[in-house]
């Protein structure tokens, strides 16, 4: 097992997808897989592995989800930095706002250069 789970709460280790009937303002919410949502037409999804991989999932051309394979670390308890280096698609940071198995709340910020 990577040193990078150690900070991160073992309810992270599963595929979130995004309810966006619940964000507000700056607060993206996820449910986990299974989570009864109404109809929508694409939730974006993200999948943590405790290894270090990421998997990103957003829709494609003609809506057809595609995944993106990233990686993840964390050397603090609430913040995740989130890469994609062999992918056009930009990292990102998370700060984990509220965790718990059947929800979890971020804040998405770009990586600064």
């Amino acid at each position: 097992m990577s040193n990078t789970t150690i900070y991160l709460p073992p309810q992270i280790f599963k595929t979130w997808i995004n309810s966006q009937e619940e964000d507000e303002q700056d607060l993206i919410v996820y449910r986990p897989e299974g989570f009864s949502f109404p109809p929508a037409r694409f939730r974006e999804k993200l999948n943590f592995k405790e290894n270090g991989e990421f998997i990103l999932t957003v829709p494609g051309a003609d809506d057809v989800p595609r995944e993106i394979q990233g990686t993840w670390e964390s050397s603090v308890k609430d913040k995740i930095l989130v890469q994609f280096p062999n992918s056009e698609i930009e990292g990102f940071i998370l700060q984990i706002v509220l965790i718990e198995e059947e929800i979890l709340k971020v804040r998405r910020f770009p990586i600064e250069p």
